[in-house]
Order: C-alpha cells, then structure tokens, then sequence
C-alpha cells in the first residue's frame, strides 16, 4: 500500500467531512473584562456533536492601549479561533462564523469559513478591501427559519458548491444562526456554575 488515495476515496472523505458543521463565536465576559471563544460542531440537522469553550481571555489595560481597536481581532481569531479550531476533535469541512473578524482564519487553514448574519445586519465588506471574498444569500429550505447572507472565500468553484449545497440543505431542518444563540446562552449557564468562565 503506497498511502495515496484514489481520486473515489477523496471524494467520499470529502463528501463525509462536509457533512459536520462548525460554529464559532467569540462574545464579551459578564463582566466586560475578558472575551470567550466557543466552538460547537453539528450534524446536518443542527445536533451537537462536539462543543468547546475557552477560559476568558483578559487583556491588560497595556494591551487594550496598544491594540487599540484591533483588539477584538487579534483576541477573536488569533487567540482563541485558532486554539478552538485545531482544539476540535471532528474536523468539518466549514465553519461558521458570526463575526468578520473571523474569517481571517481561512487564510491558512483547509476550512472554509463563512461569516453569517441575518439580511441588513453587518457592513458588507467593499470588493477593493477583499477583493477574493464572495458574498450570497441563503434562503430558508423550510418555513419558519429566517434566511442567512454569508460571505467568505473558497478555493474552488467545486468546494462553493459544496459548501453552499450543504447550507441549502442544513437551512431545511434547523435555523444555522440560532446555532450561534444556543453556544452564547451556553457560555453564560456555565459562566454562572463555574468561576473559571466569568
């Protein structure tokens, strides 16, 4: 056995790992004083499979001065991003972000990321700032769920097709921003149990 794939086996792999759906989001402590990454991986139908929470991260008044409003950026995908995504143990083939600042992660990583947000919410970004992102809107395959726009970069034209087919589909059977809501209220109920988390 030489340890190469056929081209059949790739693509069943890939077919399998874009069936797991990752979330990630990064949100303000109680207190104001720190920030918290999560990050949740799901199944097609909204199921967690595997969630992951930092302790918060609390930048000295030093570093809040000297960041400046590139804070929340560098806190968001640099510290905490980074450590969820190589942290989680079922690795999709996209993430789901609900923060721009995060999608810097796909630079270098075999992901895609995808910032989501509800129609009129969030400035898109113009195409001279970056100019390789692409943005989209999905809409709801079932009623009851609200559409989604999303916007990121892709590799290929067969991985955006990948990618958006899969959020077609998800979109039928669960609402993919309320995923986002269910990780924040989580972070908080264990916030409230857990001293490590305020």
């Amino acid at each position: 056995m030489t340890g190469k794939r056929s081209p059949e086996e790739r693509a069943r792999q890939d077919a399998s790992a874009v069936l797991l759906l990752g979330f990630l989001t990064f949100q303000e402590t109680a207190d104001g004083a720190g920030y918290i990454g999560s990050a949740m991986v799901t199944d097609q139908r909204g199921y967690p499979l595997e969630f992951r929470v930092l302790t918060p991260v609390k930048p000295t008044p030093m570093q809040k001065v000297l960041f400046g409003a590139g804070l929340e950026g560098y806190v968001s995908a640099e510290l905490c991003g980074r450590q969820l995504v190589s942290g989680i143990q079922r690795k999709p083939r996209l993430f789901l972000v609900d923060r721009r600042e995060l999608l810097a992660l796909g630079v270098e990583s075999p992901q895609v990321f995808l910032w989501l947000r509800r129609p009129g919410e969030g400035a898109a970004v113009r195409a001279a700032e970056e100019p390789r992102r692409e943005e989209g809107r999905v809409e709801a395959a079932a009623p009851g769920f609200q559409p989604v726009v999303w916007q990121g970069v892709f590799d290929s034209e067969n991985t955006k097709g990948h990618v958006l087919s899969l959020l077609s589909e998800c979109s039928g059977s669960f609402d993919l921003m309320e995923a986002f809501k269910r990780m924040r209220t989580a972070v908080e109920l264990l916030a409230k149990n857990d001293a490590r988390y305020r």
